[in-house]
C-alpha cells in the first residue's frame, strides 16, 4: 500500500472488488456525461480505487480564485464502505494529507449510503469547505490566510508530477505550456499554516459534522444509485 499520510493508504491495484469497478466506472462515466460546476475529478488509470480531484474555490468567499487538489480514497468494497478523503493543496479550512472527519468519509461508518456517488460525495465536500463547522482534519484558519492560499495554490499544485499528470488542463491553462509526464517534482515554497488545528485527533470524532443537502440526509435506500 502506498501511505499518503497519517491513517491514508491506497489498497493495491487489482484488489477492487468486481461490483467496485463497475461502480466506479459507471460513478466516472456519470461524471464525464454530467460535469459538475467547479469540480473535476478522475480515476488513477493504474488502481480505480484511487481518485485524483481539483476543486475550484467558490464566488464570495476567501476560497475564490483557489484550485484545490486531493485524493479520494475507495475502500476495496465500495459502495459499501465509505472513502478516505484527503486533501493535498494548502488552503486554511483543511489539514492537508490527513484523513477529513466528515459525514461521508471513512471517519463515520455508521453515516454512510451506498446510495453517494462520487459526484455527491465531492459536492458534499466543496460545500463543507464553505462552512465553518470544526471537525477532525479541519484548521481555524483567518480569511486573510484562506486568501492567500488561493492565491498561491496554482503555482503549488503545478510543481506536483502528480498533479500535472492527472490534471494537465490546467497545467497548460495556468502556464501556457503543456506537461511533460515523467517531469520530476519541482520542491515547492511551502506556507506556513498559521492556524492551529481544531480537531486533527488521530481517531473519528464522537459528532461528526453530518453533510446536509445534496441527498446527504440519510434518506436514500441502502442500495447501489444505479440499481445495479
Amino acid at each position: 500500500m502506498l501511505n499518503l499520510g497519517p491513517g491514508v493508504s491506497v489498497p493495491a491495484a487489482g484488489t477492487a472488488s468486481s461490483s467496485a469497478v463497475r461502480r466506479l466506472q459507471k460513478d466516472y462515466a456519470k461524471l464525464m456525461q454530467d460535469p459538475v460546476d467547479g469540480i473535476k475529478a478522475l480515476p488513477n488509470e493504474d488502481n480505480i480505487l484511487e481518485w485524483h480531484y481539483c476543486l475550484r474555490g467558490s464566488p464570495d468567499t476567501p476560497f475564490y480564485g483557489g484550485y484545490y487538489w486531493g485524493k479520494v480514497i475507495f475502500k476495496e468494497n465500495f459502495p459499501w464502505s465509505p472513502p478516505a478523503i484527503t486533501m493535498i493543496t494548502p488552503n486554511g479550512r483543511f489539514q492537508t494529507n490527513t484523513r477529513l472527519c466528515l459525514s461521508i468519509s471513512d471517519y463515520h461508518p455508521e453515516s454512510w449510503n451506498p446510495g453517494w456517488t462520487v459526484s455527491a460525495i465531492l459536492i458534499g465536500l466543496h460545500s463543507f469547505m464553505n462552512e465553518n463547522s470544526p471537525a477532525a482534519g479541519s484548521i481555524a484558519g483567518t480569511p486573510q490566510d484562506q486568501r492567500m492560499y488561493a492565491a498561491a495554490s496554482k503555482e503549488f499544485n503545478v510543481k506536483y508530477r502528480e498533479f500535472r499528470r492527472f490534471f494537465p488542463q490546467f497545467v497548460k491553462d495556468w502556464t501556457g505550456v503543456l506537461p511533460t509526464p515523467n517531469e520530476p517534482n519541482i520542491a515547492p515554497t511551502m506556507l506556513p499554516e498559521h492556524a492551529a488545528p481544531t480537531g486533527g485527533a488521530p481517531n473519528a470524532a464522537p459528532n461528526a459534522p453530518i453533510v446536509r443537502g445534496f441527498g446527504f440526509d440519510n434518506n436514500l435506500p441502502a442500495r447501489n444509485y444505479y440499481g445495479a
